[in-house]
């Protein structure tokens, strides 16, 4: 079916899940704004919960769509209904592939805010020339890396389900663990792409900032999407070597701060590869469809500080950004982007052909205008 005669805009699959209903308050707040009001639908595999979701939201017009995440012919069905899927069932390696190749196949514009870069990069060697093909824009990871200044921003936070996960499967198979450990995972090969910074695993005090870093937990997703950005996107921007650490302050106590942390962290991965140690923390964990309460999401934020620095060999001071948003910045943030980013997909003139995406590459300037007017995230000079 063509694209403008389908049904919905939009499909949000997976409502009921606890992100998933962040995300449908979003857009259900935000869908009637739109000129003219985005068509979309609540989609799951639990009917009776969708519609209690569809009351407590107050929104009785909008459809359920009913199916199956393990179920390809379900999934294919749901994908020629819409012009866009957005989905927050995970993890996504266990629950996205039949979604991501029925979207690929039917030219359906695709997002979600996976984490799990191994996952993205087999969809990705999978489902590519099926979606250049079909013209379907695929967008992983929009909830967490769909930020961009001046090349690509950081994700927000590792949410610890995801982290639990990586470091499980990573244990498990080799081929994971190598993927993980490549900086330059998600990087298409051509000859011309820039080296990459190290990861930061060790205390370092940077110039650009006057304080010491430690090791951020995220950086080994967020650096693999950026880095694949800069690929997609090198016409305008050319080699960037980018890097993501975690400041922990100036002086003596910045310095014991930084080795503290990037002891704690390394400590604690090599703590998850243990297989009791594991299932103890995983028991502490939150489970799958928990997260912070209303209030603690509303007293959240966060805040990013990025530092442009000139080549080697060029006298210049180096360009400060910061990047500053409201709410929890695992979840409440989390869910905004994500709403945003499939509106974006829906609405936004967005003048890209049918690939693997990022969110820089795919929505770029648009989805900047819809954060700062709609989720609650400023972008300014330092």
């Amino acid at each position: 079916m063509e694209r403008e005669a389908r049904e919905f805009d939009l499909i949000l699959w997976g409502a009921t899940g606890y992100t998933g209903a962040l995300v449908a308050e979003h857009l259900a707040a935000r869908c009637d704004a739109e000129d003219p009001p985005v068509a979309w639908a609540l989609g799951g595999r639990d009917e009776a919960k969708l519609r209690a979701l569809r009351d407590r939201l107050g929104v009785p017009n909008v459809d359920i769509v009913l199916g199956d995440a393990l179920d390809p012919g379900g999934m294919a069905a749901l994908a020629q209904r819409t012009r866009v899927v957005c989905s927050t069932v995970g993890p996504y390696a266990r629950y996205g592939d039949a979604l991501v190749a029925a979207c690929a196949q039917a030219g359906t514009d695709y997002c979600d805010l996976s984490g799990e870069i191994p996952w993205v990069r087999r969809m990705i060697r999978e489902h590519e020339a099926e979606a250049v093909a079909s013209g379907a824009r695929i967008v992983p990871s929009c909830g967490r890396k769909g930020l961009r200044l001046c090349v690509d921003t950081s994700a927000l936070g590792e949410r610890p389900g995801e982290l639990r996960q990586a470091v499980a499967a990573a244990v498990r198979d080799s081929a994971v663990r190598r993927t993980v450990l490549d900086p330059h995972a998600l990087t298409p090969s051509t000859p011309d792409r820039a080296p990459a910074a190290r990861d930061g695993l060790a205390p370092h005090f940077s110039r650009a900032f006057g304080a010491w870093t430690a090791p951020f937990v995220g950086a080994t997703i967020d650096t693999r999407v950026v880095r694949r950005s800069q690929a997609l996107l090198a016409d305008r921007y050319g080699p960037v070597r980018y890097r993501e650490v975690q400041l922990s302050g100036r002086g003596l106590a910045g310095a014991v701060r930084a080795f503290g942390r990037s002891l704690a962290l390394l400590g604690g991965v090599a703590a998850l590869a243990i297989g009791p140690v594991r299932r103890l923390v995983g028991a502490r964990l939150p489970a799958p469809g928990e997260g912070p309460d209303a209030e603690t999401r509303r007293r959240g934020s966060w805040e990013l500080r990025f530092a442009a620095e000139p080549p080697a060999g060029v006298t210049a001071a180096p360009v400060m950004f910061v990047v500053r948003g409201e709410n929890d910045p695992g979840y409440g943030s989390t869910a905004r982007m994500l709403g945003e980013a499939a509106l974006c997909l829906a609405r936004d003139d967005i003048d890209v052909p049918g690939r693997f995406h990022t969110p820089a590459s795919a929505l770029g300037e648009a989805l900047l205008a819809r954060l700062e007017a709609h989720a609650g995230v400023t972008f300014a000079a330092a």
